[in-house]
């Protein structure tokens, strides 16, 4: 029977524009070592843009402009697309590819608003402690290699994934605990039924074994050892047909494949790490569209779409930015000094002027579209003279000098160099000079993991859209964020809330326990969600079909080309 928990998830099938300005102008980064790639150059006039997708993706092809659509030499079965990184990851890889590239598919995926759906499965449910589940898959499915996916196939990529976790992945770095919890066995009861047992209940395991936790590959794809021989065959859209790492990678329409060919015979998806690249790369055609994070930088995509001659869109997705806290060092060892510098950033400002309308200004630690879990409720108050009365009191009216490191690479991706501007200028009247540094990635992760620094603004993604995903790693006293950033939460009580909500088969009392935890994550200001993310994209006006989802997976598979 299905569990409790299982039976209801499935009933639910900145400031302002003069201080900006200043603070954008403000010459005070320091550069550590050699930034990635430099942030983009202007291109063209720029301004507030209104929201683009507030509710869910959509494309325009501007109204102000003149521009004429750009040339396109290539055929109707043919797309050349762009992103800023690889999305191949070789042989080592637990996936070989990227979710969004969509050369294959997983057992569960997770809808727009993160509730999971099947996928390769048909069906599941639990026994009554959601330590037994029973997976329905579908039927008729062939991987690209001619092999049969059925229940055999599928205990064999379970079986491969608890051999080889803890993996290590570019994308997301597989472990056997994050995906089934306490994984006992696994068994093919018949060709068409999988039955998993575990050592504890597990009520989320929809969530948890989504997308890339229960990516399927054709069995003759991977050795004894749980390694690729070769890019792997898959049931998804495309099959991989040639990779060359920092080039391109090349996929061809699987004809088999269960949905129904895609219309677009050959995509290519081309690795330009520069911004400038991928912005001249599609206003001459030689690409039709950008994919990925950042693909397109909020200024870029509100320029593209001034000059209206290419589709721009964007939509909310599950990432955030947030306003990290060294809880451990003064002055944010004082909870009045984080709500100070909380409540001097004006969060609506900063969606509309520094991110030209393609965000939505942070409340709870959950995105807003997470209907099930979220609470609407909890919104940042923007008061600059309450923050400076809250300062004073703290500080005795003394100045400080603060370290704030800026990853080089999301600066690739945000305006981050503008954005840590911003909360340099608004802190500054509560006595704090921040000291920016823009450093390499990996120089950043050190820094802030080693608590040689004060603040900073970093990102997060909701994966699976299980509340303990984010909860575990933030809140609990354990949690790999918590450790990492020094939010130095150590409290029972926290813990005890984080364990059960977990471990509860009861949506109700789960949905209870989580509210508790984002209004305590939001009292506490240890970390401070800032925005909630859009992916800005853009692409040529001949492709048809082209949407993203809100783990920004484009839809590659419907494309194709009028």
């Amino acid at each position: 029977m299905l569990s409790r928990y299982a039976m209801h998830r499935r009933g639910f099938a900145m400031v302002a524009a003069g201080l900006l300005a200043a603070a954008c102008g403000d010459p005070t980064v320091r550069y550590v070592g050699e930034p990635q790639a430099g942030p983009p150059g202007p291109a063209g006039p720029e301004g507030p843009q209104g929201a683009v997708g507030a509710q869910g993706a959509t494309g325009a092809t501007g109204t102000k402009g003149t521009t004429s659509a750009p040339p396109r030499n290539r055929s109707k079965e043919e797309v050349v697309l762009a992103a800023p990184r690889d999305l191949a990851n070789g042989l080592e890889d637990p996936y070989f590819t990227h979710l969004i590239v969509n050369a294959w598919n997983s057992l569960s995926k997770l809808d727009n608003n993160l509730v999971p759906q099947p996928e390769l499965a048909e069906s599941w449910e639990s026994n009554d402690d959601a330590t037994v589940w029973t997976i329905k898959l579908r039927s008729g499915i062939t991987f690209q290699d001619g092999e049969v996916f059925d229940a055999g196939a599928v205990a064999a990529n379970i079986e491969r994934y608890v051999q080889i976790s803890p993996r290590s992945s570019r994308f997301f770095s597989y472990a056997t605990e994050r995906a089934l919890g306490q994984f006992e066995k696994v068994e093919a009861v018949d060709a068409s039924t999988v039955r998993l047992t575990l050592g504890r209940p597990r009520p989320a395991l929809p969530n948890t074994m989504s997308n890339f936790y229960s990516a399927m590959f054709s069995p003759a794809s991977f050795t004894a050892e749980g390694s690729f021989k070769a890019p792997p065959a898959s049931a998804g859209p495309f099959k991989i047909v040639e990779w060359e790492k920092g080039q391109h990678l090349i996929l061809e329409a699987f004809e088999d494949y269960h949905r129904g060919a895609p219309a677009v015979k050959q995509l290519t998806i081309r690795s330009l790490p520069d911004p400038n690249t991928r912005v001249a790369a599609l206003r001459s055609g030689e690409i039709d569209g950008v994919v990925d994070l950042g693909g397109l930088q909020p200024q870029q995509g509100a320029q593209l779409r001034e000059e209206g001659a290419l589709v721009v869109g964007s939509r909310p997705i599950a990432l955030q930015q947030y306003l990290a806290f060294n809880n451990r060092k003064p002055p944010f060892d004082k909870p009045e000094m984080r709500q100070a510098v909380n409540m001097a950033i004006d969060r609506q400002s900063l969606a509309k002027d520094l991110w030209h309308g393609f965000a939505t200004p942070g409340g709870s630690i959950l995105p807003e579209f997470a209907d099930l879990w979220v609470r609407q409720d909890l919104v940042h108050e923007y008061n600059p003279q309450k923050a400076q009365q809250l300062a004073q009191a703290a500080m005795g009216g003394q100045r400080m000098k603060i370290d704030v490191p800026i990853s080089a690479l999301q600066n690739n991706r945000y305006p981050y160099k503008s954005l840590h501007e911003v909360i340099q200028a608004v802190i500054a009247p509560l006595g704090l000079d921040a000291d920016l540094q823009l450093v390499e990635h990996a120089a950043w992760k050190e820094v802030v993991k080693n608590g040689d620094y004060h603040l900073t603004v970093s990102t997060h993604g909701w994966a699976n859209g299980d509340p303990d995903y984010l909860f575990s790693r933030f809140m609990h006293s354990k949690g790999d964020t918590n450790a990492q950033r020094h939010f130095d939460y150590n409290d029972p009580e926290v813990d005890k809330l984080v364990v059960q909500a977990a471990s509860s088969l009861d949506y109700n009392e789960r949905k209870v326990l989580y509210d508790q935890l984002q209004e305590i994550a939001f009292k506490d200001v240890r970390f401070a969600t800032l925005l909630y993310d859009h992916v800005v994209f853009a692409h040529h006006p001949a492709l048809e079909g082209y949407d993203v989802s809100t783990l920004y997976q484009p839809s590659l598979s419907q494309l194709s080309v009028r």
